[in-house]
């Protein structure tokens, strides 16, 4: 689970890396971050269908994602996203055999990435999160890593990924609900933080006229 990328992961995020350069002209900030070992959560802001790939390529280790289980009814996508590390998440419920495949991963010293809003932005701007990615921290210890994907998606304009420092908040098996909130609060204002940085830089660069 969490030994050495393999070599069709390896290959995807190439073949997925040359297309971001080529199509968005991304740009990857604080890669050095990421911890090299232990369990990592991933918590990103969601934009587009994108992100995945995105926060995979910008990403030092390989990185799990859950994928909506209709996913898996496409034969050709189901080989594919399950050569990949995804796994399907059932959106409509409470999917227990989802949460169990989290928790190993992490348990195990894995990656995995999370968009803890649940739902892309209609906006761009971060939504409220909901509380899985908080619990999941809380459970196995892992580091929270915060990353915003600065847009917007739109061929040959720049796009931005920003990764912060890694949150640390202990391990605790039975976590309370005032527990849990405070964590998931900590948790947006650290993605709140790297996208009100990336619009204080992208302004400043207006000003003195070097970007538009």
């Amino acid at each position: 689970m969490h030994g050495p990328v393999t070599l069709s992961y390896r290959l995807a995020r190439t073949l997925v890396t040359a297309a971001l350069k080529v199509l968005f002209f991304w740009r990857v900030e604080g890669r050095e971050h990421i911890p090299p070992e232990g369990p990592v959560l991933l918590c990103c802001n969601h934009l587009s269908a994108w992100d995945p790939p995105v926060v995979g390529c910008a990403a030092t280790r390989q990185v799990y994602f859950m994928a909506k289980r209709e996913l898996w009814r496409i034969p050709v996508l189901r080989t594919v996203i399950t050569a990949l590390g995804a796994y399907p998440v059932d959106r409509d419920r409470v999917d227990i055999s989802t949460v169990r495949r989290s928790l190993q991963i992490l348990e195990q010293g894995g990656t995995l990435g999370l968009f803890p809003e649940g739902t892309r932005s209609r906006t761009g701007r971060l939504g409220p999160l909901r509380s899985g990615a908080a619990k999941l921290a809380l459970r196995t210890g892992a580091a929270v890593v915060p990353m915003a994907i600065i847009g917007p998606y739109r061929w040959f304009r720049p796009l931005y990924v920003r990764i912060g420092k890694p949150l640390y908040f202990g391990r605790d098996s039975d976590p309370s609900r005032e527990k849990v909130r405070a964590v998931r609060d900590e948790i947006a204002r650290a993605l709140g933080a790297l996208l009100e940085g990336s619009n204080s830089v992208e302004a400043g660069k207006r000003r003195e006229g070097t970007v538009g």
